[in-house]
């Protein structure tokens, strides 16, 4: 087995980097990361791919879809496969702000 083609792909802690540094499309001055929406970030070296696991402030958010978007391009332009899930269980609560 060989080792992936990982020219051109940022590095682990520039994706993560980027993805906690994505703004909330409804309230722009604080980021996914700080609203807790982003539940689980793992990248698989070896598939270069990044798993964003997300929760929603509530199951209906009308942003979810924007936020998904946001987070697959900032993965996808650092050269990795973008992978994001939805979690509704368990809700996401002000907690984990």
């Amino acid at each position: 087995m060989t080792d992936p083609d990982t020219s051109g792909r940022a590095t682990v802690q520039e994706v993560l980097a980027a993805v906690e540094q994505i703004p909330d499309p409804e309230i722009p001055v604080i980021t996914l990361a700080d609203l807790g929406v982003l539940r689980a970030v793992t990248p698989d070296e070896q598939a270069g791919t990044v798993a964003v696991t997300m929760t929603p402030t509530y199951s209906g958010c009308p942003a979810l879809e924007v936020m998904e978007g946001q987070v697959a391009r900032a993965i996808a332009l650092r050269g990795w496969e973008p992978v994001v899930r939805r979690q509704l269980d368990p809700p996401w609560t002000t907690e984990w702000m």
